[in-house]
């Protein structure tokens, strides 16, 4: 073999060799940055509607993050509007004043930009879209089965209850990205914290553990479509949403009744 041949091979083998880690920083030039950190996920925060709804537009995503980089947010005590940036590292939750100064300033474009996303995007229920998946530690579930409460024609005569008790990271993530992902519409109601929650007939009960000791007690109501959630964290209040989605509830109970550990108890 000739030395330009060993030369070719050489450069060949070295071009194989870095090609994944070129590829690999190819791939994050791209990546969106706040703080230094890669941005998962950012949602516009309505306090008035203890929503969060998830931008989902990169271009969007990535002209609202460079803007919250080059302010400074001042504090507010409203909680009112603003957004919360998800990183590989942790999360934000950014409040902003209500008030805008009319000089178009880099604050004002954020607030109307916090204001234009609450309507575009869907409504997540707040303390679910905000929770860490990674949190949580275990969650005990019992609802309704078939019926009225599936979208599965194989599933509509049959009636009964699913219920699990489970430790286990898949389900656990799975539970959490299906209550992630449930949206309402029309202002949530907040009452003082129920103690002794009545449950009634058809109604499922959610109980979420967390590593930091805090407990979310959730029930769903798919007949009158809205949902009470209660934090141990939060002692005093109880938020009712309503008008939620009649399809997602049933594709939550389908997703649900399909869990390797769920059991289902006909009636």
């Amino acid at each position: 073999m000739t030395k330009i041949k060993k030369y070719a091979v050489l450069l060949i083998a070295l071009l194989l060799l870095i090609q994944p880690f070129a590829l690999e920083a190819a791939g994050n030039s791209n990546a969106v940055l706040y703080k230094g950190e890669t941005v998962l996920e950012l949602h516009s925060r309505d306090g008035a509607y203890r929503s969060y709804q998830k931008v989902t537009d990169p271009a969007l995503i990535k002209s609202i993050v460079s803007k919250l980089n080059s302010v400074t947010v001042p504090a507010d005590t409203s909680r009112s509007l603003g957004f919360l940036v998800v990183t590989d590292k942790g999360k934000y939750d950014i409040h902003f004043p209500k008030v805008m100064t009319g000089k178009n300033t880099l604050m004002d474009q954020l607030v109307q930009l916090s204001i234009e996303c609450n309507v575009l995007y869907p409504r997540n229920i707040q303390w679910l879209a905000y929770m860490s998946t990674a949190k949580i530690t275990r969650v005990q579930y019992t609802g309704p089965f078939g019926g009225a409460y599936t979208n599965k024609a194989s599933w509509k005569n049959k009636h009964g209850s699913a219920n699990f008790d489970s430790k286990n990271s898949a389900t656990l993530g799975k539970v959490s990205a299906l209550l992630k992902e449930l949206t309402f519409s029309g202002a949530p109601e907040v009452s003082k914290l129920s103690n002794n929650p009545v449950v009634s007939p058809g109604e499922c009960v959610i109980k979420l553990e967390f590593t930091t000791g805090v407990t979310y007690y959730i029930i769903i109501n798919k007949d009158s479509q809205f949902m009470s959630i209660e934090s141990s964290d939060m002692k005093e209040q109880t938020i009712f949403y309503r008008n939620l989605s009649a399809k997602q509830l049933n594709d939550f109970f389908d997703a649900i009744a399909g869990l390797s550990e769920t059991k289902i108890s006909y009636y």
